[in-house]
Formats: structure tokens, sequence, C-alpha cells
């Protein structure tokens, strides 16, 4: 097992545990699943943005109709995908037999329904190209509408795994510790549902991973790798706005590897094409409270005055979410990350200890890099960090917080999951090796951490079969 090279290891257990992830979880039982089935399904139509609609929202049915965004989508759909998210019974045990059920029904394409889902309307098109693939391939054979979600999670899956076995392949340094920050449980469970943050990740994996082999090969970037990096820039900063930073990272590569003006035009274009779709989703988000239902004061006008004009205050609500009982640090334990499902205590800490013993073991086998190179590389990738954590922060802190309130709500560690991979790099350059044994780090890598994994799914049939 020791032999297997890292790629060839996060197939077989990425594919594996996300396999397990889709066929174990309940339909709709991912982070806002609904609505990104319903985001996705809509794409794969090709309408591309979200319309003005007057519905009731999904997340409460018992509301009364109002204005918000969505679409108009099958009858038939909207019932299955309603039926099967609410079939749980006593204690949540979820009726499995159902979901066959709907696989042997064949799609009803009319009458049509007005569906209001406004917190995944805000979202471009760019994020469900492969769930809305997924999606069209069910339709092309007839298929019905929860095979068009299950094919829609396979498609995420796989493209997830294609992107992270790239950024692993062609990364010069941290191959193994790379592997393990893949192999995170929650990264795995996102990719595994209909979730576009996944193919967020994956995408920031691959631009790392480039930017790290330009500096590494001493060579000048091809045509088709600048093509590559600026569709990657641009399709981060579209499928997550808040990644609007992400590519500035290629400002650690070398001017001989990569031309002011190239890197200039790149990041330019990234996020003027940002700011132009944000823009584009304001009247959007705006509505995004009222579909919740929230019922205190979130008023992003409001939160941004009182940001400017009492900044110390600002500040420290800022630090205390960074650092405090709220903080990013503790909900990046992955402490309730799934939908009613903690990963177990010890498969966190597993996680966490096979990292470490990645980063602080003996590195000198790394390519050599400069002086120079490695602080810049530091400088940059610690930088972007730190600008991405306060913009997520922040957006939150903006869009989502009660007006005045100095607890942040929405704080989950799986947006900063990006921020693993962006950190990886500096650490290897600079962490003294503490865990030098490569059979220590064998054992967990390749023994311990996959059992961590295996346990983590099992921790999710139990939950929904009543096993507890």
């Amino acid at each position: 097992m020791g032999a297997l090279k890292p790629t060839a290891w996060f197939l077989l257990i990425g594919g594996i545990i996300g396999l397990l992830f889709i066929i174990v979880t309940p339909p709709f039982k991912g982070w806002d699943e609904r609505e990104h089935f319903y985001r996705a399904y809509q794409v794969s139509e090709l309408t591309l943005r979200a319309q003005p609609v007057v519905a009731q929202t999904v997340t409460n049915l018992d509301s009364s109709i109002s204005k918000g965004y969505g679409g108009t989508l099958p009858l038939h759909l909207t019932q299955m995908t309603q039926t099967l998210h609410l079939n749980e019974g006593e204690k949540g045990v979820y009726n499995y037999s159902l979901i066959v059920h709907y696989f042997s029904e064949s799609p009803v394409y009319a009458p049509k329904q007005v569906v209001r889902f406004d917190n995944t309307a805000i979202y471009s098109p760019v994020g469900y190209i492969p769930q809305s693939i997924g999606i069209n391939v069910a339709k092309l054979f007839s298929g019905s509408f929860v095979s068009g979600f299950y094919l829609a999670r396979l498609a995420g899956l796989v493209v997830w795994l294609a992107l992270l076995y790239v950024a692993i392949r062609i990364i010069p340094i941290g191959k193994k510790l790379f592997l393990a920050l893949a192999l995170n449980p929650v990264s795995i469970f996102l990719a595994s549902t209909l979730s576009p943050d996944a193919l967020a990740t994956g995408m920031i994996a691959v631009l790392i991973a480039i930017a790290v082999k330009l500096i590494h090969e001493n060579n000048k970037a091809s045509f088709k790798t600048i093509v590559l990096i600026a569709t990657l820039s641009l399709a981060i900063v579209l499928i997550k706005n808040v990644y609007i930073i992400v590519p500035l990272i290629i400002l650690a590569v070398p001017r001989q590897y990569l031309g002011y003006k190239i890197k200039a035009t790149i990041i330019l274009v990234s996020v003027v094409v940002c700011l132009l779709w944000n823009v584009s989703i304001v009247h959007v988000t705006e509505t995004i409270p009222s579909y919740f239902n929230v019922t205190e004061v979130i008023d992003s006008h409001q939160q941004i005055g009182l940001a400017i004009h009492n900044p110390l205050s600002f500040v420290s609500t800022m630090l205390l979410n960074i650092f405090g009982t709220n903080s990013i640090v503790i909900n990046h334990t992955y402490a309730g990350i799934f939908d009613r499902n903690p990963v177990p205590d010890w498969v966190v800490f597993v996680w966490i200890l096979t990292t470490a013993a990645l980063i602080f073991a003996n590195n000198e086998g790394l390519p050599s890099f400069t002086k120079h190179t490695r602080r810049r590389l530091t400088q940059v990738f610690i930088a972007v960090s730190a600008v991405l954590v306060l913009a997520i922060i922040a957006s939150l802190y903006i869009g989502w917080t009660p007006v005045g309130s100095k607890t942040i709500i929405g704080v989950q560690g799986r947006y900063f999951i990006p921020i693993t991979f962006l950190l990886a790099v500096p650490l290897l350059l600079y962490a003294k090796p503490v865990i030098t044994k490569i059979r220590t780090q064998r054992v967990l890598l390749y023994i311990v951490l996959p059992i961590g994994l295996f346990t983590t799914v099992l921790t999710i049939l139990i939950r929904y079969t009543g096993g507890v």
C-alpha cells in the first residue's frame, strides 16, 4: 500500500468514499441540495439566469406566496423533490424504498410549477455544468427525475476527482499532503452532493499546483498553460464570488515565467467579470432573508454603514469570529458539518494528525527553491489566504448577520477548505521535521485515515436507518 502513488490512492479512496456518500446520503440531505437541484435543472434547460417569481419558499411550505427568484419547473419534479426530502419517519429514519419507487417512474414534464429558490438563484451557471450534464444524460435515456438527481451527484463527484487528481499529479511538492487535504471528509461529502463548492475547491487546487509547477520547472508558461490559468481563474470567481481574491496567487510566479501583462490581464478580467455578475444579482441577494423567513433585521446597506461609522467595533467583531468561540478555527474542526450528521470527533483528530504528520515530516526530498522564491511564494499565498478569510467572514457579516450583532451567522468550516491547499505550500517550505518515520506517515495516510472515512459513511447510514 505504501508504494501506491498518491494519485492512484486518491482515486481509489476518494472514489469509493464519494460513491458511498452518494448512496447512503438520502436525496436532498446535502447542504441546500433541493435548491441546488432546482438551479442545476434550470441550467440543464439552458436557462442561465434565475427568473423573478411569485411563489412559496421550499424551506417553509406553510409560508405565504411572495416575490423572489427561481424558475418554472415540472410539477412532477418538484413533488418528487419535496416528497423525498421530507421522507423521514420516527427519529428521522429514512424510507430508502421510496427512492426505488421513484426510479421506476417515467418523467412527466407537464404541467409546470413556479418554484422559488433565492439562495441558489445567485449562483452563476458555471458551478452547475457537471450536474446539468448528469441531468441531461438522464433525459437522453428517458430516465426518471430521481435518476437525473443521482447522475448529477455522480457527475459532480467525477469532475471533482479529476481536478484533484490533476492537482496532486502536477504539483512538484507535497503530493501526499495534497492527498490528505483532498481526503478531508467534508470535501468528499461536498463533492458527492450537488453543491458547486467542491468544483471551486478542485479548480483552486489545480491553479495552485500550476503556479508551483511553473516556479519549480523554471520554464516560461506555454500558451496552453496561460489559457488554462485564465479559464480556471474566471471559473473560480464565477462559481463562488467570494473567491475573487484567489487569482492573485499567480503573482507568486516570477515575471520570466509568466509576464506582468499576462498576469494583470487575467486578474483584471477575473475581477471585472466577478463584479459584473455580482451587480447583476444584487436584487436577488436582497430577497434571501425573506426566503428563509428571517425575522431579525438583515440589511446589507445598514450593516456596511455601521462598519464604516464604527470601524473599531467592526474589527473587534471580525477578530472575535476568526479567533473566538464562534471562530473559523473551531468551525473548521467540522463539528456538525453535515446536515445533522457530525463527523465523529476521533475522525476529525485523525485527519488533523495526518495532515500535521505530512507537514512536519522529513521534507529533505522537496525540490530546492531559492530563498527569494520561497519568500515570494509564502508572502503571496499567506496574504491571499488571510484576505480570503476576511472576505468570507465579511460577506457573512454583511449579507447574513442581523444588524449590530457581534456573532456572525453562517460561519462553516466547509467555506475555508480551499485555504488549506493555499497554506500547504508555505507550511511545507518552512516546517521543521518532527515526525520523521515514514512508517508513521503511511499508517496514518493509508490505514487510519481511510478507516475514519469509512466510519463517517457508517455514521450517516446509522443515522438514517435508525441504528442508534
